[in-house]
């Protein structure tokens, strides 16, 4: 009788213990849940304000176009002034692809961890092609810089035109140097945050 007893406490010990660990890692899931709900928010806040800008960088380049403030008299003058319109449109369809992305990202706790890896990928593909666009966009704007020294240019002289360029070419280095640096230096936070959360996930799925 003692020995049924025993296995019935123990039976209700294993129980016990078993919801606790249930519930624990409910709350764990819920808490990663809530924390990356919160990054992926911050994340859409960033990608609509990087639309903006391309928005409006469209809207610019496009009226510049039509309406050549700067007296271009040169059909080849207004080639960085369509690679930027071109980079732009580009660059605003990867972002509207982005932000569907972060919309339709379903946390249930069945595929959280798929989610956050999905999110995670599709959101550093975005980051690098956005860096290589950049790097386009200072491209054209070295090459809009030469369609306007060129219209001076029996004004200005051979020597006053390329020490203009080669100002112009230093303050691009610069420039990239500089995105470089703080791209490095100040690393996605959100993208960082969910990095650790599903981090964390994989280390649960070990200890279940």
């Amino acid at each position: 009788m003692e020995l049924d007893e025993l296995k019935a406490s123990w039976r209700v010990y294993d129980e016990k213990i078993s919801r606790q660990q249930q519930l624990n890692e409910q709350m764990f899931l819920s808490m990663i849940k809530d924390r990356s709900k919160s990054n992926l928010a911050k994340m859409g806040q960033k990608i609509r304000l990087a639309g903006t800008i391309m928005v409006g960088t469209i809207l610019f380049f496009t009226a510049a176009i039509l309406g050549n403030p700067f007296d271009f008299t040169n059909w080849y003058s207004y080639v960085p002034m369509v690679l930027y319109l071109v980079l732009g449109l580009f660059a605003l369809v990867i972002i509207v692809k982005e932000h569907r992305q972060l919309n339709q990202v379903n946390l249930s706790r069945e595929n959280l961890r798929d989610s956050l890896a999905k999110v995670i990928q599709s959101h550093e593909q975005t980051q690098r092609i956005l860096g290589k666009v950049w790097l386009l966009f200072m491209v054209a704007g070295f090459l809009l810089g030469v369609a306007l020294v060129s219209r001076n240019f029996d004004a200005y002289g051979m020597a006053k035109t390329v020490t203009f360029l080669g100002l112009q070419v230093g303050i691009i280095l610069v420039l990239y140097g500089l995105a470089k640096w703080v791209f490095r230096a100040f690393e996605d936070p959100q993208a960082e945050a969910l990095k650790e959360s599903l981090k964390e996930l994989d280390q649960l799925k070990q200890l279940l």
